[in-house]
């Protein structure tokens, strides 16, 4: 079991109406989190991003919102202060697709660019050896993106052609140029025209191609490229026996994708292995065979079915499954309980979010660095092991 958060007492929380219309919380005496739904307010929530201690929604108008750390000033506000609630990041309000990192946040605009702000670790905010900036600034050459994900000090974007490019730290090839060479400007990965998602891990990242395959690139040291090896790739790699994905997550030293069957396979060290250190040097089944999308984290992950459940597995110590427990881990999914009919879920380090069918945002586990969104008051709870209702802002 691997817990940062449990120095404190676990809490639960009732729903506290305050000034405005928006909802924030309190303590109780109980061991667990009830959340209770909020009606929906203006401004509903299309998309979450979520890695790390760091969280975003993006709003339907293209507003976007993050909370959690801020040491580097990956949530945008203009400063190097952590929020436990949601602020919007500066100078932006087109934004059709986010996603957060480590220490780096990048979104997608309206008009086809792409526009990133936090750390400057790897070059991948500006120029080697700058600081970074905790305001949007605009990646140069981009003009036809239409997704955008970003791994540890190195981003990546799928464009309207379905090439994929990526950019920054270099080192282990997870920019898939063919080489080690550190890529200051987005370069295109080799061979890849045909994708329809990107997802960066930490210092890997995979394509899922247009056909139902799935390629990797980068740091294979546990075998997360999923091609039967360890060797490190700078170049697309298939994944091994996968010619029916329909979605794929990459995440810190593993990946997973759901097949056109609905059925979840990762590979590399990933959660479903059990606390010791096995690897799966190729895809290997996990549990759950009425997924819609899957969630790869460090040491957890999580999927949706198509009935909208949520259904959690891996490292639980700091409650990040949500199943109102917080022991050891899981090898096999547990459900999680209380968010209304999930249409999008999303895990960090040691936490983890689901969009509701109502526009409501629920997150649970860690909050060490207010990775929930949702209280006020302070101190606020260490650890929270149900799911509970985020605190818009408007």
């Amino acid at each position: 079991m691997r817990a940062r958060c449990t120095s404190a007492v676990v809490v639960a929380v009732a729903m506290l109406l305050l000034p405005g219309g928006s909802y924030a919380t309190e303590p109780s005496e109980a061991a667990t989190v009830e959340g209770e739904t909020a009606p929906v307010a203006a401004g509903r929530v299309v998309r979450l991003s979520a890695r790390e201690d760091s969280s975003c929604v993006l709003r339907e108008d293209g507003a976007i919102y993050c909370w959690g750390r801020n040491e580097e000033g990956q949530l945008g506000d203009g400063t190097l202060e952590d929020r436990s609630l949601p602020v919007q990041v500066s100078g932006v309000s087109d934004v059709v697709d986010h996603s957060v990192g480590k220490g780096l946040t990048c979104a997608v605009l309206s008009n086809g660019r792409v526009v990133c702000w936090g750390s400057n670790a790897g070059g991948a905010l500006v120029e080697f050896g700058e600081p970074g900036s905790p305001r949007p600034v605009e990646i140069p050459g981009i003009r036809e993106a239409r997704q955008v994900s970003v791994g540890e000090a190195f981003a990546c974007a799928l464009l309207t052609s379905g090439q994929v490019i990526c950019w920054g730290q270099n080192d282990r090839g997870q920019c898939g140029t063919g080489d080690t060479r550190a890529e200051q400007r987005p370069t295109p990965v080799v061979g890849v025209t045909d994708a329809i998602q990107v997802s960066a891990g930490r210092g890997f990242a995979c394509a899922l191609l247009d056909g139902g395959q799935v390629v990797c690139w980068g740091d294979n040291y546990r075998s997360q490229l999923g091609d039967g090896t360890n060797i490190d790739r700078s170049l697309p790699t298939p994944v091994a026996g996968v010619h029916d994905a329909v979605q794929i997550s990459a995440g810190y030293s593993a990946a997973c994708l759901v097949r056109a069957t609905r059925e979840v396979l990762c590979w590399g060290r990933h959660p479903a292995l059990g606390p010791e250190d096995p690897v799966s040097t190729t895809p290997s089944y996990v549990g759950i065979n009425n997924a819609v999308e899957v969630a790869t984290g460090e040491y957890h992950a999580c999927a949706r079915t198509i009935e909208g459940e949520v259904m959690c597995w891996g490292d639980n110590g700091d409650g990040q499954l949500g199943d109102g427990n917080m022991w050891g881990a899981s090898t096999t999914p547990v459900a999680v309980q209380g968010v209304p009919e999930a249409m999008a879920v999303v895990v960090g380090e040691d936490h983890s979010c689901a969009l509701g069918s109502d526009g409501t945002v629920w997150c649970w586990g860690c909050n060490e660095h207010g990775e929930l969104g949702s209280f006020a008051y302070n101190p606020p709870p260490r650890v929270v092991t149900s799911p509970v209702e985020l605190s818009l802002p408007w």
